[in-house]
């Protein structure tokens, strides 16, 4: 609907010099004396959309200290509970350029939370459209999406059982798990998508275990204490268990790709069956293929 109310004046990228934003008034410690009433709009063309602004007389500005005049709209209607806590709610006029003109539009706020009926936890002054969702104490947290109000009254009115938010998007709020986590976040109750067992589990391995409990650890070879595989023969840890589980998913620690299954002594880094005297080492054949690859790629270039 467009209003046939008369528009106060708009300028183009500048303004009088007595006319200013909100924001600069509060920079001089001054507030719109009627926040409802604006005296002027400023508007820019920025990133090729059009910005309006609201301007406000200097002269009529009040101080921040200074309540300013609230208007009819800023009394608390009989609806709204007061001396207890309420969930509310209101719609904000905006008038957005729509073909050429100015169109009226209600838009709807966040669901907020108040104790006095006057001013939401958040802050807000609650104008006198503002009604009631809800009055119930222990319904508050089902209907309040406001993530200011929320976040700064749950530390007196928590409700049980339910993970405080962390952001605008953690609503509606989510119940806490039993081992007082949030259920996506937990591993018990969110365990991580994986592949399906090759041992024939029935049910999902436990992310938190490095072992799945399906695993089959092959026997160890009998190497004298201190002493090396014989030659040719060593193999790494995730070596020797990929083989005896084909297909089974293991999250292993690095050392398992460096040190032999059997004499637990260090095995080449790349090929993971050569001996090496120490870890991250490559073994003689390994480290004459690495040399000859980067030759053939300087010759390339």
């Amino acid at each position: 609907m467009i209003s046939s109310e008369a528009l106060p004046p708009t300028y183009r990228e500048a303004a009088p010099a007595n006319f200013k934003t909100t924001a600069q008034l509060h920079a001089d410690g001054l507030v719109p004396s009627n926040p409802q009433r604006p005296i002027a709009y400023l508007e820019k063309l920025i990133d090729g959309d059009i910005w309006r602004t609201e301007l406000y007389d200097v002269m009529t500005a009040v101080s921040m200290h200074q309540s300013p005049d609230p208007g009819p709209e800023t009394v608390p209607p009989p609806s709204v509970e007061t001396e207890r806590l309420s969930v509310i709610r209101w719609t904000r006029r905006s008038r957005p350029l729509v073909g050429g003109q100015y169109v009226d539009h209600e838009k709807p706020t966040k669901n907020h939370v108040t104790l006095d009926g006057t001013k939401t936890v958040c802050g807000a002054k609650i104008p006198g459209t503002a009604v009631t969702v809800t009055t119930k104490s222990d319904e508050w947290h089902l209907q309040a999406n406001c993530y200011n109000c929320v976040y700064r009254l749950w530390d007196s009115h928590a409700p049980e059982g339910y993970c405080r938010p962390s952001s605008g998007q953690d609503f509606p709020l989510t119940r806490a798990c039993e081992h007082g986590r949030r259920p996506r976040d937990c591993m018990k109750c969110s365990p991580p998508k994986s592949w399906s067992c090759p041992n024939g589990c029935t049910e999902p391995h436990d992310p938190l275990v490095r072992y799945p409990r399906c695993t089959v650890f092959p026997p160890h070879r009998d190497v004298p204490g201190g002493e090396r595989c014989p030659d040719g023969t060593c193999e790494s840890t995730e070596r020797a268990l990929e083989r005896a589980n084909p297909g089974l998913f293991f999250d292993l620690a690095d050392s398992a790709s460096m040190t032999c299954y059997h004499c637990h002594n260090a095995v080449c880094v790349n090929c993971e069956r050569n001996p090496v005297n120490g870890p991250l080492t490559f073994c003689d054949p390994c480290a004459e293929a690495e040399v000859r690859n980067l030759e053939m790629l300087d010759d390339g270039l």
